[in-house]
């Protein structure tokens, strides 16, 4: 009888080792990009603050296969700033990767140091609403008029800090198809060659369609 509790309690035991283990394999094992996301550097409180740039600082990175598509629920390294001073909605223990979902939404998205935020028109654009979201990456598809037959290109990623009058990181186009969204740029504009050649096809009309998956601007 004896032996057979203590069968019971070491089985689950052993399979969540070997669960582990085999899931470890499996990330090792994926080939290609590594992306970054935070992490807990030490027991995070519920209720405490993110700390992510400047002194105090309680996140740390890891690294993980991009064929895993963590990017709508994980918090990539280069979005960090965002964040920081947030509240955390539960307790996390280190080493626990932070999502979203973790940290109370703030009032008003804030703008990256450096940026300033820009109108672009969606009249006539293509693009599905569902996967437009405050705080997210996109990339915007126009023409090349350059050549004889129809060329079309990619911009770089810019970030979305507003979506019609939403401008929380919850903000997502769920209600019908806003005419207009605010990304942000570099307010130098005379060294940022992106943000000029996107001001130069707004003012052309030249925008066709929306790109979504895009990596967050540096």
């Amino acid at each position: 009888m004896l032996s057979r509790t203590i069968l019971a309690i070491l089985l689950p035991i052993v399979f969540g080792l070997l669960a582990a283990v085999m899931h470890y394999r499996t990330l090792q094992g994926q080939k290609g990009e590594m992306h970054s996301y935070l992490v807990a550097a030490e027991r995070l409180a519920l209720g405490g603050k993110l700390r992510t740039v400047g002194d105090g600082i309680n996140v740390a990175n890891i690294k993980l296969p991009s064929t895993l598509k963590l990017d709508q629920q994980f918090i990539s390294t280069d979005q960090a700033v965002l964040y920081d001073g947030l509240a955390l909605t539960r307790q996390l223990e280190p080493g626990t990767p932070i999502l979203r979902s973790d940290l109370a939404t703030p009032e008003v998205f804030r703008l990256t140091a450096g940026k300033v935020a820009v109108n672009v028109s969606l009249e006539g654009v293509k693009y599905e609403p569902r996967f437009l979201a405050v705080g997210e990456p996109v990339r915007f598809v126009y023409e090349d008029f350059e050549f004889e037959e129809p060329v079309f290109r990619l911009t770089a990623p810019f970030r979305v800090v507003a979506i019609g009058d939403g401008t929380t990181l919850a903000a997502r186009a769920t209600d019908g198809r806003p005419t207009t969204i605010c990304i942000e740029v570099d307010e130098e504009l005379d060294t940022d060659v992106n943000a000029q050649l996107l001001l130069e096809l707004i003012a052309q009309n030249r925008i066709v369609a929306i790109a979504f998956g895009a990596r967050s601007p540096g």
